[in-house]
């Protein structure tokens, strides 16, 4: 098992937790460059059908998180992405790193399902 940890600000200390318990654990830095390398991907991987997504009423806060997020063009062709002012983008940001360890680390590239068995099954059996 692996992944990415952000390691900056608080992160940090997380990856400091974290990192005597998960071998392969890497550090990630954000930066406008390694955050665009990164959503580029996951929107790459989204259209090619290797990240599904739960329905929007078994995750209602993810949708409401990419549906929200947005990017800027600078004067130089940058992009840059993030979210309105008020809202979060910590759903969005880690589907990124599951995506990027899957991509980078991932002896075989399956596909990553984001949701939660026992929503699914609370769900299920609502219907």
């Amino acid at each position: 098992m692996g992944g990415f940890c952000e390691t900056n600000g608080i992160g940090l200390a997380m990856f400091e937790l974290l990192r005597p318990r998960i071998r392969k654990l890497q550090s990630f830095t954000t930066t406008q460059d390694s955050k665009t390398k990164g959503v580029r991907k996951l929107i790459y991987d989204i259209q090619e059908g290797k990240v599904e997504f739960p329905s929007k009423q078994l995750m209602p806060e993810l949708f409401d998180e990419f549906s929200s997020y947005t990017y800027k063009i600078a004067a130089n062709g940058n992009f840059s992405f993030t979210h309105p002012q008020g809202l979060h983008d910590d759903i969005v940001d880690s589907v990124m790193l599951a995506n990027l360890a899957r991509n980078e680390q991932a002896f075989t590239k399956s596909k990553i399902y984001i949701g939660n068995a026992n929503k699914q099954k609370q769900y299920a059996d609502r219907i």
